[in-house]
């Protein structure tokens, strides 16, 4: 059955929130930061000052160039989202699993979160994956099959 515990479940519905976006920035940038806004690959990490009453959130990242705040969720399906990065992805490990396919009513269970959340998630999801760019071996099968 799916989304039953059994030993071979993945790591990544386990992660805490620092794991899981540490996770997601290796994923996204693996060769370093990229702004979203200009695409300048210098971006520095912020750190609250001793002095400072407003914290920085973890994670939030500054660019070299044009100065704008970012961090790895801009320009996702995660962004502007106050759900969870660990709960993204174990969303994302739920509805990629092949099989059958997942109701909103199963994502909002294995998930955690309410069932117009679990909506929510699920079209960002399958949005994301239906605008993706083809990947490079599938852009050559397709193009080895052309007349």
């Amino acid at each position: 059955m799916r989304g039953s515990a059994s030993p071979a479940r993945s790591a990544l519905e386990f992660l805490d929130e620092d794991a899981a976006r540490v996770f997601l920035e290796h994923f996204r940038w693996p060769n370093g930061p990229v702004c979203p806004h200009c695409g300048s690959a210098g971006a520095y990490r912020l750190h609250p000052k001793a002095s400072s009453t407003s914290p920085v959130r973890k994670g939030v990242l500054k660019c070299k160039a044009c100065r704008r705040q970012f961090t790895v969720t801009v320009g996702t399906a995660f962004e502007r989202s106050h759900i969870a990065l660990s709960q993204w992805l174990a969303a994302i490990r739920q509805v990629c699993e092949p099989g059958q396919a997942l109701s909103t009513y199963q994502l909002h269970k294995l998930v955690g979160v309410s069932r117009q959340s679990a909506w929510l998630m699920a079209q960002r999801i399958r949005q994301a994956i239906a605008s993706r760019p083809p990947r490079a071996h599938e852009a050559r099968r397709s193009a080895s099959q052309q007349p």
